[in-house]
C-alpha cells in the first residue's frame, strides 16, 4: 500500500486544522488516497507541481466535491468522510477533482482566448454581435474537461480494485463505482443475472484502465456533459441545470459586462444586439435564469426599473416604474408610451431586454431596451 509523500501529509496537516474538520475525517481521506495506487501518486503529483494547495470543507449541496483553480484548493464536503465512508465514491470524486487541478491551466488557457474573442465582437461594428461560436468553443474545453476528469475517476476506482483483484470485472467496477458508474456501464438482464456493457464509444486498455483518447474524450462527453439535469441532484444554485448551461451561464453573464462596457446606452443610438444560438450551444433559456444569482440578489435591491417610450427618445423622456411585489420570481411585462418590453429579472439587472424565437434555430437576443438602477451593483457583486 502506498504512502502520501511529507508534502502531500502537510496539506492533510493543515485540512485537519480546517473548521468541523476532525481527525476521523482527515484519517478516512489518508486511507481513501492511499487505497488506490494511481490517486495516492496523483495527489502526490498534483502537490509537488503546485496544481494542489489547499483542501477544505465544501458546504455546496449539488456537489460531490470541487477543485478552486483560484486558489488551487479542492474542497470535499465532510459528511462524505464520515466513518465508515464511501470509498468508492469518495475514490472517484478524488480522482475527477485531481484531473481538474491538472487540466486548470488549459482552461484558464481556454478562457482567455474567449475573453479576446468577447472582446473583438464587443468592440466590432454591425448591428448584431454573435456570441455563438466564442461561447462555443469555451463550453468545448469544459466538455473535455469534465470528460478526462471522469476517465480519472474511472481510473482511480480501477486501481483501488486491482489492489485485492488483479482483474477487475465490468460489473466489479459497477459495483465500487455504484452511481459514479452509471455515465459508463449499461446494467441489463435481471436483477439476478445482470449483465454489464460499456457504454458505446467507450474503450478499456487490458488492464480495464481507460485512456485519455480523443475517442473516449468525446463518448465521455456524450455520456456525461451531455447528458439532461438529474431531478433532483442537478448542478447550479437550485440543483437543476446540466453541465452546458451551469457553465454557459457565467459565459453569457461576461458577455452582458462586455458590451454594456462597449456600447453603453446612448439616447437616440440604437446599440448592437447580442445573440447566442440556443439550439447550437444546447442551451435553455429556463436553465440559465435558474443558474444567474442575480434572480435575488438584484430584485432585492432594486426598487424601481426605467423604461424608454421610443428608442430615439431623449433620457428625460425615460419613465420610472415601480418593481411589483408579484414580479419576486418569474417574468413580468409592462407597457410605457406603446413601447412593450417583456423582461425577466436577470435581463432587467442587466439593463437589457430579451427576445426569444422558438424553432429548430432558435436564438436569444438582448436589446438595450430597458435600465435598472442597480445594474452596476450587480455586476459588481460577483453574479
Amino acid at each position: 500500500m502506498p504512502t502520501l509523500s511529507p508534502q502531500s501529509e502537510s496539506l492533510l496537516t493543515a485540512f485537519a486544522a480546517q473548521p468541523g474538520v476532525a481527525q476521523h475525517h482527515v484519517g478516512n481521506l489518508r486511507g481513501i488516497l492511499e487505497g488506490s495506487p494511481a490517486l495516492a501518486d496523483r495527489f502526490d503529483a498534483a502537490v509537488a507541481q503546485g496544481h494542489l494547495k489547499q483542501l477544505a470543507p465544501l458546504a455546496h449541496a449539488n456537489a460531490g466535491g470541487e477543485y478552486d483553480p483560484a486558489s488551487k484548493t479542492i474542497r470535499l464536503p465532510l459528511g462524505k468522510l464520515d466513518t465508515p465512508p464511501n470509498a468508492g465514491d469518495l475514490t472517484f470524486v478524488m480522482g475527477h477533482e485531481l484531473q481538474h487541478a491538472f487540466n486548470a491551466e488549459a482552461v484558464r488557457q481556454a478562457s482567455a482566448a474567449f475573453s479576446k474573442q468577447v472582446e473583438d465582437v464587443a468592440s466590432s461594428s454591425g448591428a448584431v454581435h454573435d456570441y455563438t461560436p466564442a461561447t462555443a468553443d469555451m463550453l468545448a474545453a469544459h466538455r473535455r474537461n469534465e470528460a478526462s476528469a471522469e476517465i480519472a475517476g474511472w481510473n482511480a476506482i480501477v486501481s483501488r480494485l486491482r489492489v485485492t483483484n488483479p482483474t477487475p470485472t465490468l460489473a466489479d467496477i459497477h459495483g465500487a463505482g455504484r452511481g459514479r458508474m452509471m455515465d459508463f456501464i449499461d446494467v441489463g438482464g435481471t436483477s439476478q443475472n445482470p449483465t454489464h456493457t460499456l457504454k458505446p464509444g467507450l474503450s478499456l486498455s487490458s488492464d480495464m484502465t481507460m485512456p485519455a483518447t480523443p475517442e473516449n474524450l468525446e463518448a465521455m462527453g456524450r455520456h456525461y456533459f451531455d447528458k439532461p439535469p438529474r431531478q433532483p441532484g442537478g448542478l447550479g444554485p437550485q440543483g437543476s441545470a446540466d453541465y452546458a448551461n451551469y457553465y454557459a451561464a457565467s459565459l453569457v453573464s461576461f458577455v452582458a459586462q462586455r458590451e454594456r462596457h462597449h456600447n453603453p446606452p446612448q439616447p437616440g443610438v440604437e446599440a448592437p444586439r447580442m445573440t447566442f444560438d440556443m439550439s447550437r450551444l444546447r442551451l435553455s433559456e429556463k436553465l440559465l435564469e435558474v443558474r444567474w444569482n442575480c434572480r435575488r440578489k438584484c430584485w432585492r435591491r432594486c426598487a424601481t426599473w426605467r423604461s424608454r417610450p421610443a428608442a430615439a427618445a431623449p433620457a428625460s423622456a425615460w419613465t420610472t416604474a415601480r418593481r411589483p411585489g408579484a414580479a419576486a420570481t418569474g417574468s413580468t411585462s409592462w407597457s410605457t408610451g406603446g413601447d412593450r418590453h417583456s423582461l425577466c429579472e436577470a435581463h432587467v439587472c442587466w439593463g437589457m431586454g430579451y427576445r426569444t424565437s422558438s424553432g429548430a434555430s432558435a436564438r436569444l437576443t438582448w436589446s438595450r431596451s430597458a435600465g435598472c438602477a442597480c445594474a452596476v451593483g450587480c455586476r459588481l457583486s460577483g453574479w
